[in-house]
């Protein structure tokens, strides 16, 4: 996994705290304004892409480390794809020490 990546988790963390920022002010107004509509976007698309998002990173974890499908390692990244961008970070650090 290159740094990019780990800077682009890193970002949607970023986005994800802003957006919750943003969003909780639509429960404690009356009238909804253009940035609650746009936090509103900001996080639909945020959790669209934070379902896709493990998926690509498994894909690029198993080319850049030449995993099959059928080892222990591989199934386990599988696993634990959608619990949180925090566990890609643990796995880029422990297929480093490989």
């Amino acid at each position: 996994m290159l740094k990019k990546h780990i800077f682009y988790i890193i970002g949607l963390l970023f986005v994800f705290i802003l957006f919750s920022f943003h969003s909780i002010s639509i429960f404690f107004t009356k009238g909804i304004s253009f940035i609650q509509i746009s936090s509103l976007i900001v996080g639909v698309f945020f959790l669209l892409l934070s379902y896709f998002m493990p998926l690509y990173f498994i894909e690029s974890i198993q080319e850049n480390m030449y995993l099959d499908k059928n080892s222990k390692v591989y199934h386990k990244l599988n696993r634990t794809r959608y619990f949180s961008p925090f566990i890609f970070i643990y796995w880029h650090i422990q297929l480093k020490k490989i």
